[in-house]
């Protein structure tokens, strides 16, 4: 029996039309298991050339970006990450720019759903982290 047909990597090559509109091929969307009306959250990544997509299938996910100006050292990410999941925040998507500075920029798309606090008392107890120099968290509707 041929397993390919059933794989989760459905691969295909697409092309962008003149109103800058990507169809996603059949074989893509039946593998997710998404059709018409299907909302995505797009997530560019510039330093990869790269373009994310994550559909929203139930429309109640709650997503936000997360900008953070860390101090560059081992573990710092670690720290954000983990308190990050004490709050039932999942980290979907995140870049850290190299960085030639003490300082880091940590750009992330999180999802929410899950967390029952307000996003500002997130930011507040990011603030908080011993090498946290900035936090901005923008929801993103």
């Amino acid at each position: 029996m041929d397993n390919r047909k059933n794989s989760s990597r459905a691969s295909q090559f697409t092309t962008m039309d003149s109103e800058n509109r990507i169809t996603i091929p059949k074989k893509i969307c039946e593998t997710l298991e998404i059709g018409e009306g299907t909302r995505f959250l797009v997530v560019p990544d510039k330093t990869k050339s790269k373009i994310t997509l994550y559909p929203i299938i139930r429309g109640e996910e709650k997503f936000a970006e997360l900008h953070m100006k860390l101090r560059n050292l081992p573990g710092v990410l670690g720290e954000v990450a983990t308190e990050l999941g004490k709050m039932n925040i999942n980290i979907e998507s995140s870049v850290v720019p190299p960085s030639s500075e003490k300082i880091s920029d940590f750009y992330a798309i999180i999802n929410c759903t899950e967390c029952k606090i307000p996003i500002v008392e997130v930011e507040e107890k990011l603030r908080k982290l011993k090498n946290t120099i900035e936090v901005e968290i923008i929801p993103i509707e």
